[in-house]
């Protein structure tokens, strides 16, 4: 696809996540399914921290 390799998804998580902190929130979290490698790596690349065995990942907002 066009948009892949280009920043597009970091870019869209990252908008998401200063929203919500100036919303107040604290906590963000994201799941994928099965063994996304590339969907993981971009969220653990972000900040966000592998949470058990099904990839549940969260983000704390400070």
């Amino acid at each position: 696809m066009e948009w892949q390799k280009k920043g597009v998804a970091r870019n869209i998580i990252c908008t998401a996540l200063n929203y919500l902190q100036q919303q107040g929130k604290t906590i963000a979290t994201l799941g994928t399914h099965g063994d996304n490698k590339k969907a993981i790596r971009l969220y653990t690349q972000i900040g966000y921290e592998l949470c058990g065995s099904r990839f549940t990942v969260g983000y704390e907002i400070n």
